[in-house]
């Protein structure tokens, strides 16, 4: 008695021709709609990409987007005049407050030591005194515990020219900024020698000397490496290693560009230090 509920059941089942449903294919509620996707606008096709986080493991990964390469850093400009034999080249001042030995050094070696630095290579350099026709000399050599030979070549005028915002410049004479005391007054009598950038061979290779020790402009004879020496007149045109100082001349204001000119002058004779010339840039005073 207690079976005949279900014979019924399945007896009337088969009558009918209706069968059994297998609950895998049986039909699934449908989601609310807070869970449903939203519905792609008509004509366009939804496309999944997957991020490296939701890929299936073993995918491959996206690789990644190279980085921009960055533009090459401008070369600092060395302007050569062939016609008047004349270089010009950027510079900053640094004029430290202790002995110094260099007029100008290049991509700040000695800085601690230099009236002036460049950012300019000693190569660049080289290059632009010999399209403008600089002719080399011979550097100071030693000619005793104290003393040196002095350099032998064409006397060249150096000058520091300060230009303004409004394009106006000035020239000082490059001794201006140099002294035989410290805050004294600037050197008086003397010349700027050219020797120009000595090479020294080593096997089939050249090694320029300036781009060893970054010396340009010196007062120390006994600096083979440098381009320029300043030979004092008298007897102290063979002392080794003059003693110089920052003089006591004002700096230039702080909004000006700076720029060291070297003009080659043939035949010139051993003089006092000329006057600036042109008007009087204003000056910003030196603390201490």
């Amino acid at each position: 008695m207690p079976r005949f509920p279900t014979i019924v059941v399945l007896v009337c089942g088969f009558v009918l021709g209706a069968s059994p449903v297998p609950a895998a294919d049986a039909p699934r509620p449908e989601a609310p709609d807070s869970e449903r996707p939203p519905a792609a606008p008509a004509g366009l096709v939804p496309i999944v990409v997957g991020t490296p986080e939701t890929l299936p493991p073993g995918a491959a990964k996206p690789p990644p987007k190279p980085a921009a390469p960055r533009p090459p850093e401008p070369s600092p400009a060395v302007r050569a005049d062939a016609a008047a034999h004349v270089v010009r080249f950027p510079v900053t001042m640094v004029r430290p407050d202790g002995p110094v030995d260099r007029l100008v050094s290049c991509e700040l070696k000695y800085a601690g030591r230099s009236v002036f630095t460049t950012p300019c290579s000693a190569r660049d350099l080289a290059k632009a005194f010999d399209r403008a026709g600089f002719p080399a000399g011979r550097p100071p050599a030693r000619a005793a515990d104290d003393h040196m030979r002095p350099p032998s070549g064409p006397t060249v005028e150096i000058a520091l020219v300060v230009r303004a915002r409004d394009g106006r410049e000035t020239r000082f004479p490059a001794a201006t900024f140099l002294s035989e005391e410290p805050r004294g007054t600037p050197l008086a009598e003397g010349r700027w020698v050219w020797v120009g950038p000595q090479v020294i061979r080593d096997g089939d290779a050249a090694i320029l000397m300036p781009a060893l020790s970054g010396s340009v402009v010196t007062t120390d004879l006994g600096d083979s490496s440098a381009m320029a020496y300043w030979v004092a007149a008298g007897e102290k045109a063979e002392v080794y290693g003059l003693n110089c100082y920052a003089s006591s001349s004002p700096r230039p204001p702080q909004d000006c560009t700076l720029e060291i000119e070297v003009r080659l002058v043939p035949d010139a004779k051993p003089s006092a230090a000329p006057k600036p010339e042109g008007p009087a840039a204003p000056a910003e005073k030196t603390p201490g």
